[in-house]
């Protein structure tokens, strides 16, 4: 019997340290640091700025610029949603609101209601083609 609980106890240990560690693969977004990544398909070319000095727990905010991959590309493409994952719980959040500023999309009020790490999907349309930013964030 002691066995059995000395392995569940470590099997959530290391589940607890799945879900508050930092990650290898996050980007490291603050204040200082932006986010330039394309997308998946390569249709943009996205930077990605907090709009605070850290990222946190909770409500956060974000600038979204956007530039064409193809210089000649005949739209501009459009931030349509951005959501948040938790793939270690299964939690999901949308951004409660999406707004152009000027050449840029501000995302606000993203909730990233937990510490640990959270996959953030942006979706942008290009004319009729839809193409996706992905990446990490870990929140402390």
């Amino acid at each position: 019997m002691t066995a059995a609980r000395c392995v569940l106890g470590l099997i959530a240990l290391i589940s607890l340290c799945g879900c508050v560690s930092a990650p290898s693969d996050a980007t490291s977004l603050n204040g200082g640091n932006q986010l330039i990544q394309s997308s998946d398909s390569g249709l943009v070319d996205a930077t990605v700025t907090l709009q605070a000095a850290t990222l946190q727990r909770g409500q956060n905010s974000f600038l979204v610029q956007l530039e064409p991959a193809n210089d000649a590309a005949a739209e501009a493409p459009v931030l349509t949603s951005a959501v948040a994952t938790m793939p270690a719980h299964g939690h999901s959040v949308s951004a409660s609101s999406i707004a152009a500023e000027g050449q840029a999309y501000r995302i606000d009020d993203l909730d990233l209601f937990m510490s640990g790490l959270w996959q953030i999907d942006l979706t942008i349309s290009v004319g009729a083609e839809s193409d996706h930013v992905e990446f990490s964030l870990d929140v402390p």
